[in-house]
Order: C-alpha cells, then structure tokens, then sequence
C-alpha cells in the first residue's frame, strides 16, 4: 500500500475492485494501513461488507456509466411532479419513461457482469430493479451510497407507478420480458443437460458394475478350467501306469 494513503482512499479502491477480488483486495488494503500505523482504519476496512453480487453491478454502473443512473433518478423526479399536478396522461408517459431509464440501468448491469464472466438470471434481474427503485425512490443513505458506487446490500420496495396503466408496451418490459424469457431457456437448458448427464452417469455405473460381474466370471471360469485341465492330466498318468502294468503281466 502506497505511503500516506488515508482510510478514504482505501474504502474507494475496495469498492473499485472486481467482484471475485473484494475479499482479497480488503485484506491487503488493511494490512497497508495497519503497517502504516493506522490501526482504527485497519479496522474500519476489514469490516467493510462485502457488496451482493446486484450491488457491485449497481455500483460499478455508478461508477463507469453515472449518466444511466443519472437518468433513472430525473426520469423518476419528472414521474413525481406529474404525480404532484394530477396530470394523469402526462403521469402515464412519465412513468413508463422512468421504467424505460430502469431498463436502461439494468441492460447495463448485465453488460457488467458479463464482462466479469457472470451472467443475469432472472431473480438477479429482479432484485437489480427493486434495489434501483427503493435506492433512487427517497434522497437518503442508500441513494447516496449508491451514487457514490458504494451500495452493498439488496433493497426492497414496491413500484410507485404499478397501478397505472401505460399506453403501449415499455422499452424496458420489453427487454426484461426477453431477458426473462432467455434466461428461462438457458435454465431449461442446463437441466436438460444436467438430466442427460444423470443418465449417463448411471449408465456407465451400470456398465462398470457389468464389467465387474464379467471379469469375476471369466476369472472363476478360468479357475475351473485349470481345474479341470490338472484332472485330466492326472487320469491320463494313471490311465499310461495302468497300461505299463498290464504290459508286464
């Protein structure tokens, strides 16, 4: 750890790091601080949380893409002032403007953790959505932490705008439903293929287990054949001592 790095800087770079190298990543961070003599920040470090895997994705669009965050949260404030005039058509466009900004955010979520070798699932998908709505939805702790790429954990909260009906299909329904519908197939997928490979398992443990019988036969059929080969011989020498016996008669 460089010299003269302060508990800040440390805290951002832990939340800059990749996912699969948080853990790491916190401990030598704090290891720097502890031989630098800051023994409180050490601490402070080491009990940082480590984020869900919908949080880092959350915070590394923060991050690298605060533009599409930035969006969301005017899209939702425009959605809110309509809400506030009782303008119910203007209400409708608003709304599905910020579901759309949403989507928007969440395309970008699943870009990130593609490019981080993971993929989006469909509960993944959902949870990215209710923890960007409940994050945005009131100014607080958690948009803040958000905004600063530092959320760590899961939100939960109901869509403020689920009740209204919208004109046409949303861009960002639409992208979750294929998202949805995708991610179903690639489950049904690996299933199937996890199906396939119990049969094959149990058929090649059944082939074994053959191969097994087989050979304890051939081998306990040999054993009798060299049984019956040494029986064989010893009548033939008794049969070749009977002979010369009657010879000499």
């Amino acid at each position: 750890m460089t010299a003269g790095r302060t508990i800040a800087d440390a805290i951002e770079l832990l939340f800059d790091a990749p996912f699969d190298d948080f853990v790491a990543q916190r401990k030598q961070l704090a290891a720097g601080l502890r031989a630098a003599g800051d023994v409180a920040g050490a601490r402070e470090v080491l009990a940082t949380k480590k984020p869900s895997r919908t949080a880092w994705a959350l915070n590394r669009v923060a991050r690298h893409h605060p533009e599409t965050l930035r969006s969301a949260i005017d899209a939702l404030a425009a959605a809110a002032r309509a809400q506030s005039t009782a303008d119910g058509d203007a209400m409708r466009e608003l709304a599905r403007a910020f579901r759309d900004r949403i989507g928007d955010v969440i395309a970008r979520c699943e870009e990130t953790l593609q490019q981080a070798g993971a993929g989006l699932n469909v509960s993944q998908a959902r949870r990215l959505g209710e923890t960007l709505r409940a994050a945005i939805s009131e100014p607080g702790d958690s948009r803040d932490r958000l905004l600063a790429g530092r959320l760590v954990d899961d939100l939960e909260v109901e869509d403020p705008f689920a009740g209204l009906p919208s004109a046409a299909p949303s861009r960002a329904v639409g992208r979750e439903g294929k998202a949805q519908r995708a991610s179903e197939a690639r489950e049904r997928a690996v299933e199937q293929a996890r199906h396939k490979v119990r049969e094959l398992e149990e058929e090649a443990r059944q082939a074994r287990i053959a191969a097994q019988q087989a050979e304890t036969a051939a081998l306990r059929a040999q054993a009798e054949a060299d049984k019956a080969h040494s029986a064989a011989h010893a009548a033939e020498a008794r049969l070749a001592n009977a002979r010369e016996a009657l010879k000499a008669i």
